[in-house]
């Protein structure tokens, strides 16, 4: 049997902690500091996101880069909350789907991705649980929209399946529930052969 397979159904151990915007609407403090290390309350942002992922179990991450990067590993070095740290820096910002692709070699494994500004109270053993019960390649992370809230709705039917991503999936059918997305993913490896390398997307 596999590694891969003897892993089935036990917790993923490795996830991706997306870094590499310029936290344009912090400028002007973005401009020498980078988003991920501005701090809330005395912490890090993407110590939050860190903290969140350690409790679920995940021993290793991925954090990719493209603004200052020397501060961000300067500041985290290779281990954090019992966790060890890798850098993917990128030459040009590859988005999140162009992100997570060029590391592609590094998921052996469901995994889970989250962004480095989320400040989030999350079950992740319960969205990776139904991630694997809807036998999903990709899982959103999403909470109810607050009426009059000024983010992208992402439509869920009645069953939990995502229809609709603002304007990005056409959809007719029965009225759907109106979600925003919380930053985090739960994905499979087999998800980034749908995506295009070396490119952002």
């Amino acid at each position: 049997m596999s590694e891969a397979a003897e892993r089935a159904g036990s917790a993923p151990r490795k996830a991706m902690v997306l870094a590499a915007g310029f936290g344009t609407r912090l400028r002007p403090l973005t401009n020498l500091l980078p988003k991920p290390l501005v701090p809330v309350a005395g912490v890090p942002l993407i110590s939050f996101s860190l903290r969140l992922l350690a409790r679920a179990g995940i021993e290793e991450v991925m954090i990719n880069l493209h603004h200052l990067p020397d501060v961000v590993e300067a500041k985290l070095g290779r281990r954090a909350e019992g966790m060890k740290l890798h850098y993917s820096r990128e030459a040009n910002i590859l988005g999140t789907g162009g992100g997570i692709r060029k590391v592609a070699s590094f998921f052996d494994e469901t995994f889970l991705v989250m962004n480095a500004d989320a400040i989030l109270d999350a079950d992740l053993s319960a969205a990776i649980e139904t991630h694997r019960r809807m036998e999903a390649i990709a899982t959103m992370v999403v909470r109810p929209r607050p009426k009059d809230a000024p983010f992208s709705v992402v439509g869920v039917d009645d069953e939990g399946r995502v229809r609709q991503i603002a304007d990005r999936i056409e959809y007719q059918g029965p009225a759907l529930a109106p979600h925003v997305f919380t930053g985090v993913h739960v994905m499979e490896p087999e998800l980034l052969d749908y995506i295009p390398p070396d490119i952002e997307s």
